[in-house]
């Protein structure tokens, strides 16, 4: 299935649910479908898209909806990471603001900062943060040039 016949169809189905968190998951399927229409992908990759949106089977869902499209959307994700290698939105930025705080705590309990000499530290925690921010930030724009980037709300 195309990937624009796909957005009308999942547009159809959250507009005949009521329940929030459908509509959730149907927003997140939306901006996901909507970033892989502005991706470059190959013919190849456009078929497995499509191939495994076929296997989704959005439309025929009946009990349980919600578990259901919740566990499908998890598996859409990673099919497009591990198989596309496709990056969600930020997330080296994500990744690197994760390895900076746990360098940081080793860093603190390495050298037994304590409180006293906290204030000292804490232009360093601030500005290594900065530094961090803007080399994971230069690696998102890369990825985002590249055209490997699709969002989830």
């Amino acid at each position: 299935m195309e990937i624009n016949k796909t957005i009308e169809l999942v547009n159809d189905l959250m507009s005949n649910t009521w329940n929030k968190k459908e509509i959730k998951i149907y927003n997140s399927f939306l901006s996901i479908l909507k970033s892989l229409v502005d991706t470059n992908l190959s013919d190849e990759k456009q078929l497995s898209v499509w191939e495994k949106i076929e296997k989704l089977e959005l439309s025929s869902i009946q009990v349980n909806r919600t578990k259901y499209l919740k566990i499908q959307l998890k598996e859409f994700i990673k099919f497009l990471e591990n198989d596309l290698n496709l990056v969600q939105d930020q997330h080296y930025l994500s990744i690197g603001m994760s390895l900076w705080m746990v360098f940081w705590i080793a860093f603190t309990s390495i050298f037994h900062v304590d409180f006293a000499m906290w204030n000292e530290t804490t232009g360093w925690l601030i500005f290594g943060m900065m530094i961090w921010m803007f080399i994971w930030s230069v690696i998102d724009s890369k990825a985002k040039k590249e055209k490997r980037v699709f969002k989830v709300r």
